[in-house]
């Protein structure tokens, strides 16, 4: 099970969950005070999709860490690197050090 998260960019206001979402100010909230970010989905340790509390919009990270917004094709990347990343945890085997 993955544990929600929530990642606000900087300019954004913290509220609760319980925040009304109004789908028609939605964007415009967005654009005065800023996303307010969910984790929807861990694809690696480093890699991550969110998905803004108001105007539900998805974004992914990039390779350099940085936001951007999920496209089709990012979503397959994704979906593809999660496979590979689960399909290589199952054979790693733990390091001792002495």
């Amino acid at each position: 099970m993955i544990e929600k998260s929530i990642f606000i960019i900087p300019n954004a206001r913290i509220m609760n969950e319980t925040t009304t979402k109004s789908p028609r100010f939605g964007k415009l909230r967005c654009k005065l005070s800023g996303h307010r970010f969910v984790l929807t989905k861990k694809v690696t340790d480093s890699v991550s999709e969110y998905r803004c509390v108001h105007c539900q919009e998805e974004y992914t990270t990039n390779s350099q860490g940085k936001l951007e917004r999920l496209t089709k094709k990012s979503k397959e990347i994704n979906e593809c690197l999660r496979d590979l990343f689960n399909r290589r945890s199952k054979h790693r085997v733990p390091r001792i050090t002495p």
